[in-house]
């Protein structure tokens, strides 16, 4: 697998190497957590769609 979708729909690009799994640039820190409606996988920083970081970025609105 060398990518995957989020719940948002937008595409994630999965890598492992070296005994690491990087989702983006975010390293899975802790895979496989029983969750009472699945499976997560923590990492290492926060993900945002693309939407988000444009807007996050625009300097004409401070």
């Amino acid at each position: 697998m060398n990518s995957a979708n989020t719940v948002q729909g937008q595409a994630v690009t999965v890598k492992a190497s070296n005994g690491n799994v990087m989702i983006n640039d975010a390293k899975v820190a802790i895979a496989d957590v029983e969750a009472s409606n699945g499976v997560i996988h923590v990492i290492d920083k926060v993900l945002l769609p693309k939407e988000c970081k444009l807007s996050l970025n625009d300097k004409s609105r401070v």
